[in-house]
């Protein structure tokens, strides 16, 4: 809950920004029950290079990680920076 809050807490921010390739790589190697968190903090980077990270399970087996997807990557049209 902690780092959450602290993530949500810096939506849009150049320091967020600047981890988007980091997280992108997590994204590919971390565990299912963590995905859809990675993916979430992809979409408050609102960056336009995290969208290559999030098509990458924009088609995934779990419907809970598409739809995340999705979410993310309206958060990031809405906000894109």
């Amino acid at each position: 809950l902690g780092i959450d809050s602290l993530i949500e807490s810096l939506a849009g921010s150049d320091i967020l920004r600047e981890h988007v390739t980091e997280l992108g790589q997590l994204s590919k190697n971390v565990h299912i029950s963590r995905l859809a968190d990675i993916i979430h903090y992809l979409g408050l980077t609102h960056s336009k290079d995290a969208i290559a990270f999030l098509n990458n399970h924009s088609e995934h087996e779990n419907p809970d990680i598409r739809e995340t997807c999705q979410d993310a990557l309206q958060e990031i049209n809405n906000n894109l920076q």
